[in-house]
């Protein structure tokens, strides 16, 4: 039996988060190797996303929710930062840590719906313990932010206009969220938690010591603001649609779906081509998430 069940093995967080659990001495399988085969598993993690089609989104965690609830002890449930920029004004024992979101893009939209529907489902298997991990900014070994700092330091990286004075680079690697699963391993008691997980350093880490060694450059140009500006109402525009659209879920249904293929990474450009090297820019929706990513303490 499976110490560690991963859905999304093969993604940024679920490969790096399976060899950190394996190099921890944790039995760790894949979440079709285990669907398709039989018995149980200590703990599942749902790490697999669709970023884009928030619904569709929704509709997968019903699916792995109704398939694995019945043989594994504890639901894991990854959610993002990105939901929690609200004033607090849903129920904390319900919903979101308590939080609101004040705009809304397809990926937090996504994770929102993920939330409602596998608390819903969650009534057929009481004697689940279903944990909502929520997550800042993730860095892993060779991974996406690896990747910027590294060009960071070598070309420079020019922040978004009007950036707060209070915004923190908050982050965790992954390793640190194998050490909190591996930790809690036994914790299964039959419910719905919800866990705050981040570095306590970020409660005073900038963006500009975050990209130490680099040269940080804070965009104050016209197209910059014009940008922001852009993004700020594209975005509002989204959570107008997503207010006003009715929420319809199908009910929960075994997963039948063939895995998605996996997008070729593009490569960047630079001088080696015989361009000239170019600093990383924060445009569209990673500059609101950098302008507005929250530090809220790590809760129990």
């Amino acid at each position: 039996m499976p110490d560690f069940v991963i859905s999304g093995a093969g993604g940024f967080i679920g490969a790096y988060l399976s060899s950190a659990l394996a190099a921890r001495g944790f039995d760790v399988a894949d979440y079709r190797a285990f669907r398709d085969g039989r018995g149980g598993a200590g703990t599942f993690v749902h790490c697999a996303n669709i970023h884009d089609r928030p619904r569709d989104n929704a509709v997968l965690a019903a699916d792995v929710l109704a398939t694995v609830a019945p043989r594994v002890r504890r639901f894991v449930q990854l959610q993002s930062f990105a939901t929690l920029h609200g004033g607090g004004r849903l129920d904390a024992d319900r919903f979101n840590c308590g939080k609101s979101p004040l705009v809304m893009a397809p990926y937090p939209f996504g994770k929102l719906l993920q939330e409602r529907v596998l608390c819903r489902d969650a009534l057929n298997h009481r004697a689940l313990a279903l944990r909502f991990i929520y997550l800042p900014a993730v860095l892993g070994e060779g991974g996406s932010w690896s990747a910027v700092i590294a060009k960071a330091r070598q070309n420079g990286v020019v922040l978004p206009p009007l950036m707060r004075a209070s915004a923190r680079a908050n982050h965790i690697e992954v390793d640190d969220l194998a050490s909190r699963l591996a930790a809690t391993a036994g914790d299964v008691a039959p419910g719905i938690a919800r866990i705050i997980l981040n570095r306590a350093a970020s409660a005073t880490l900038g963006w500009h010591a975050f990209f130490a060694g680099a040269t940080v450059m804070d965009d104050a140009s016209a197209p910059g603001m014009m940008r922001l500006l852009a993004t700020t109402g594209a975005l509002g525009a989204y959570r107008l649609m997503t207010a006003l659209a009715p929420l319809a879920l199908p009910p929960a249904a075994l997963d039948g779906r063939p895995p998605r293929p996996r997008p070729t990474a593009r490569q960047d450009h630079d001088s080696r081509d015989g361009r000239a090297a170019e600093p990383v820019r924060f445009t569209g929706l990673i500059a609101h998430i950098v302008r507005t990513q929250p530090y809220i303490p790590a809760q129990p």
